[in-house]
């Protein structure tokens, strides 16, 4: 027996001493590596993110774990690679790590076309459903088309938002991960949910919530999944695509998609070890003091003294802790997890409150105590159950800000565990300060924004004349933005002998705190000197104090250039109205003196025909010669008309045109007392006619002018005149005057308001050409207008607007 032992001893100490060999020489391998400067071939560095469940995430140690990873790790082994994993926190930057080569496999990605331009692919190491998720009560959605007006939520890199992000007929919202999305599905924050099913199913069932949801209607798309290795690396490639297909049909895939997906019994876990060894060294303990007892025994008298004493002092501590829980202006309630058949927390109980829980909370209610938390604040689900859970199940103390929607408040709470399955809360009511802070960032946002908008430079500063802040007109206009103005002096920002004047301003602003306006300068951020307005005040702190100044200053370089420019042009204007009141004068003078000059020679043509015509009416003339005689008395009568229009054309101008309020009937009296109408002529007019604001010639002149027109270009049996009157505007009165001679054709409905212009011979219709030219230019004179409408053949209906009395005026 002894020579057997003796055996295994020696096989055991060899087999110690090959482990040991074997220990230093895997550790001095990659020393003896470095040292010839050679990079094992074995390794292959491999892309990792940060928080992806369940593909990727770090455990506690801050190492990449997840189901991407075991798939990884297994192939690897298969393979005969050793994995080198580099954390990264988005996808966008993995992908970029392995176009640029900073790693050579990203484990686990959805197989696109657009991926497949950067990257080769091994077979799938999953094919997933992408599936809408409802709440269980959920009715209406039972596929795809049911989404429509409805709010569904993706996660943003995840195939479910490349599906719907074009989908306009939906409220799209986003999750930062599958437990968010799923944590807004069944807060009722979102109607469904678009996601990979088997991750939503996993997290589900570890979280004891699977039967609050469900799938509705059939996949949107089948994703498969596949490992990625940069572009053009073949024999790479080939090696992992092999191992790939022999691990995909082993028992140790199954056990890892078993393990991330089915949520399989793990069996003895570390925490189940640790456990054991707990109860192991209980007992062990225990032992030791029952071994001990009989040696303690002699220190029980001692041993009493010291418990009574620290029964005191508990009872002390006890009854300090009461107080406080008694007194405290905090909310303190004590809770116990109530656990469905599964063993997940579905519920808890309310233990123990204190009087400022109910203070808090506003309940009436006789007590809490002993009843369901969901049942206490009518959410039918125990709110923040989750995370309650996790602190009564061993979690650390947690700090908590929580929106509570069925009370409409939200608290700042205090969760610790004190015992298992149970745990307190600390809380206080911060509603009123979370809507202050929200007023007053909404407060702070909308004066930054109107502060940006301004387009003219505002400033502000401390009472001691530091910069605190500039608004965007000021840096486009001076250079520092308002990060970089900060601290600093107006000494820091403008030449002595400017800054001087400022900082001066400045004191007297603080001194006599009333709104301060002046006109100074400035040097732009171009170094050019600007004349400016300054404006300031000062704005006050909670305690009614001055606190600072702001002010902001209007550049005036343009209004001095324009005031500048407007003295050179009231210069020229008065030497241009000088000039032109000396040539209306001359001119006057000059109309005056051909008219004069014209008429004599006319008057003598005149008489000398008449005289002749006298002497030789005895005399047997020929019949040319009498038509003659009456073509130059015709000729000399139209030529003396002409001058007379022109007369009264040149004068319009240079009478008073003063406007007063008149009675247009009376003016159209005087106007037919002075016309001799023909037989068949009829002039018709209303005696409601309205008043208007005109000068009495001109608009004497005007009527006349156009009665006559009607009359003259008219070769109807009856000649017609109808006029009338209306108020078309708040300050406009429109006079018309109808009748039913020959018409005007449209094209020259402007050319006849010029002087000469004539549309007809002499022979056909008298007239020198310039009535409607003095039509035009007497409203015109009066601040009005003209215009005609007409049609050859049908008459002529003139418009003519002129100024409308006031309210006031009438």
């Amino acid at each position: 027996m002894t020579a057997y032992l003796q055996l295994r001893l020696n096989i055991v100490m060899t087999c110690f001493a090959l482990m040991i060999a074997l220990v230093i020489l895997i550790l001095i391998s990659p020393i003896m590596a470095a040292e010839n400067g050679e990079q094992d071939p074995s390794i292959i560095k491999i892309a990792s993110l940060d928080d992806f469940p369940p593909q990727y995430f770090l455990d506690k140690t801050g190492k990449a774990t997840g189901f991407a990873i075991d798939i990884m790790n297994e192939v690897a082994d298969i393979a005969g690679l050793k994995p080198e994993y580099i954390i990264f926190k988005t996808w966008d930057e993995v992908q970029l790590a392995l176009k640029n080569g900073t790693v050579d496999v990203i484990p686990n990605m959805g197989i696109t076309e657009r991926r497949k331009e950067f990257a080769d692919f091994t077979l799938p190491v999953e094919t997933f459903p992408v599936s809408i998720f409802v709440r269980s009560s959920e009715t209406e959605i039972k596929s795809a088309k049911d989404l429509t007006g409805k709010r569904v939520t993706v996660v943003k890199v995840n195939i479910g938002y490349v599906l719907l992000k074009d989908n306009k007929s939906i409220n799209l919202n986003y999750a930062v991960n599958a437990q968010e999305a799923m944590m807004l599905l069944l807060s009722g924050y979102t109607d469904a949910v678009v996601y990979p099913r088997p991750v939503i199913e996993s997290l589900a069932l570890k979280s004891g919530l699977s039967d609050r949801m469900k799938v509705a209607g059939e996949p949107l798309e089948e994703v498969s999944r596949g490992i990625a290795i940069s572009k053009g690396r073949t024999e790479l490639f080939n090696t992992l695509n092999n191992a790939v297909s022999d691990l995909i049909t082993s028992n140790d895939y199954k056990e890892i998609y078993a393990r991330w997906y089915g949520g399989i019994d793990e069996g003895w876990t570390t925490k189940h070890l640790s456990l054991s060894l707990g109860l192991l060294v209980a007992s062990f303990l225990a032992g030791l003091i029952l071994i001990r007892y009989q040696s303690l025994a002699k220190f029980s008298k001692e041993l009493k003294s010291r418990i009574v004493e620290r029964t005191r002092q508990l009872k002390e501590s006890e009854e300090n802790a009461r107080l406080l829980f008694e007194t405290s202006f905090l909310g303190i309630a004590e809770h116990k997890l109530i656990y469905d058949d599964r063993g997940l927390p579905k519920d808890y109980t309310i233990s123990n409150v204190n009087p400022a829980y109910y203070h808090i909370l506003d309940f009436i209610t006789d007590t809490v105590e002993g009843k369901k938390a969901s049942e206490v604040y009518g959410t039918g689900e125990a709110p923040f159950l989750e995370e309650y859970s996790l602190i009564a199940r061993g979690g650390p103390p947690t700090e908590l800000e929580l929106n509570f929607e069925s009370l409409n408040r939200i608290f700042r709470i205090f969760a610790y565990s004190h015992k298992s399955d149970s745990f307190v809360t600390v809380f206080e009511d911060i509603t009123e300060r979370k809507e202050a802070e929200s007023r007053e960032k909404g407060y702070n946002r909308f004066i930054s924004s109107l502060l940006s908008a301004i387009p003219i430079p505002v400033f502000y500063k401390d009472r001691k004349g530091y910069y605190i802040g500039c608004n965007t007109a000021f840096t486009e206009m001076m250079g520092p933005t308002s990060e970089e103005i900060k601290g600093k002096t107006v000494y820091d920002m403008a030449p002595k002998e400017i800054a001087e004047v400022y900082h001066q301003k400045d004191l007297d602003l603080m001194a006599n705190p009333e709104n301060q306006m002046y006109e100074f300068k400035i040097k732009d951020k171009n170094g050019i000197t600007r004349p400016v307005i300054f404006a300031k005040d000062v704005f006050y702190d909670d305690q009614g104090n001055v606190a600072g100044l702001i002010g902001t200053f209007l550049d005036i370089t343009d209004r001095r250039n324009a005031e500048l420019a407007l003295q050179k042009k009231e210069e020229k204007y008065r030497i241009l109205a000088s000039e032109l009141s000396r040539a209306n004068e001359e001119l006057s003078q000059y109309a005056f003196v051909v008219s004069h000059d014209l008429k004599t020679p006319l008057r003598a043509i005149h008489n000398y025909s008449t005289f002749i015509a006298e002497d030789m009416s005895g005399l047997d003339l020929p019949e040319t010669v009498r038509q003659d005689l009456k073509g130059l008395s015709k000729a000399v009568k139209q030529c003396q008309g002409l001058v007379d229009d022109l007369l009264e054309f040149s004068r319009i101008g240079r009478i008073n045109s003063d406007l007063e309020i008149l009675n247009l009937k009376n003016i159209l009296d005087e106007v037919l007392e002075g016309i001799s109408l023909p037989a068949m002529a009829r002039i018709i007019f209303n005696n409601d006619l309205p008043c208007v604001k005109a000068n009495s010639i001109l608009l004497k002149q005007v009527l006349t002018n156009l009665i006559t027109n009607g009359i003259k270009f008219n070769n109807s049996p009856e000649i017609l005149i109808e006029i009338s009157g209306k108020q078309i505007s708040e300050s406009t009165v429109e006079i018309m005057i109808r009748d039913n001679g020959i018409g005007i054709d449209e094209k020259y409905h402007q050319q006849i308001f010029q002087v000469f212009q004539r549309l007809h011979t002499r022979s056909e219709y008298e007239g020198s050409g310039v009535g409607l030219a003095i039509v035009k230019k007497g409203v015109e004179i009066m601040g009005g207008s003209v215009r005609l409408e007409s049609t050859p053949g049908k008459g002529t209906i003139f418009f003519v607007s002129l100024q409308a009395p006031s309210e006031a005026e009438t």
